[in-house]
């Protein structure tokens, strides 16, 4: 994987990660998370250059860039390249969704916004791309009780008069397993 297609890659996990009122530094090759300060922001984006309008220029190169190389590594037919771009644009637009509440007061920066995640949503719908489902391992709590007793939540104390916190798992046929659960 060359220089640039990682540089790709992690801007789109920056844009990804990006929480509700974050802003973005876009004057650097990589992008930044914008770090809370107490210097007044705009001051401190004018100072150094930045603004929404370089901001949104440098997310629209991202978007443009990551969709070409989908398509460059489909010509290739580099599936697992493909699917990896995929990936990331995909997991790249509850970020959009953020920012677009970061600046809800100015309709266009929204609009713009709202543009990039049709865009993803396009790219992602014409190559009919769907996300790996996510199985969570659950460990269960391995019991001491050999007698299978369900007292789930029960604060009681046990026979030796020591409390007993959480629930005890007995002897189901389930015991010492993992289970999991599809998260959607």
């Amino acid at each position: 994987m060359s220089t640039a297609e990682r540089r790709l890659l992690i801007n789109l996990r920056i844009v990804g990660a990006l929480l509700p009122h974050q802003k973005l530094n876009a004057k650097a090759e990589l992008l930044a998370v914008e770090p809370p300060s107490w210097f007044p922001e705009a001051i401190y984006r004018w100072f150094r250059g930045d603004d929404r309008d370089i901001c949104l220029r440098r997310l629209e190169e991202l978007i443009t860039e990551a969709i070409l190389s989908v398509e460059h590594a489909g010509k290739l037919r580099d599936g697992k390249k493909q699917r990896k771009f995929l990936t990331h644009i995909h997991n790249c637009i509850p970020g959009f969704k953020n920012i677009s509440q970061t600046y809800a007061g100015d309709a266009t920066t929204v609009a713009k916004i709202e543009l990039f995640i049709e865009q993803c949503k396009d790219v992602l719908s014409q190559y009919n791309y769907e996300p790996d489902r996510l199985v969570v391992i659950n460990e269960l709590p391995v019991s001491d009780d050999s007698e299978g007793s369900d007292d789930a939540g029960s604060d009681e104390t046990d026979d030796g008069g020591v409390a007993r916190l959480g629930p005890t798992v007995g002897s189901e046929p389930w015991r010492h397993k993992k289970m999991g659960r599809v998260v959607e």
